[in-house]
């Protein structure tokens, strides 16, 4: 499933954000707490394929309330997607109730073609 992250103090955050959604926790939030082990998969695709390039994080995922947090950690990983996705200043970062998804990563894979 495509998400959108923003990159703070060691971890990969998102965020269930304001966006319309249905009702009660997402069927994202229930699966990552029964099973937290998780692959992101960075690509970049390109029409000249000596530009494509993959990266694949093996992370531990670990759903956050920001009012559990410890000192500015919530607030950081806000500020950090507010930073990096303008539509954020429409939309907001958090619904009710507040949900922070926190990526630990425990392997780097990755690959890019040469020339």
């Amino acid at each position: 499933m495509p998400i959108v992250f923003a990159r703070c103090a060691g971890r990969l955050w998102s965020a269930v954000d304001g966006k319309p959604k249905g009702e009660g926790e997402l069927v994202r939030v229930r699966n990552l707490l029964a099973r937290p082990e998780v692959s992101l998969l960075l690509d970049e695709y390109h029409s000249d394929w000596t530009q494509l390039w993959w990266i694949r994080i093996e992370a531990t995922a670990e759903i956050l309330r920001p009012d559990s947090l410890r000192g500015d950690e919530a607030k950081n990983a806000i500020a950090a997607l507010e930073a990096k996705y303008p539509n954020y200043s429409k939309v907001p970062v958090l619904r009710d109730p507040a949900t922070l998804i926190a990526f630990s990563p425990t392997r780097i894979v990755s690959w890019g073609s040469t020339k």
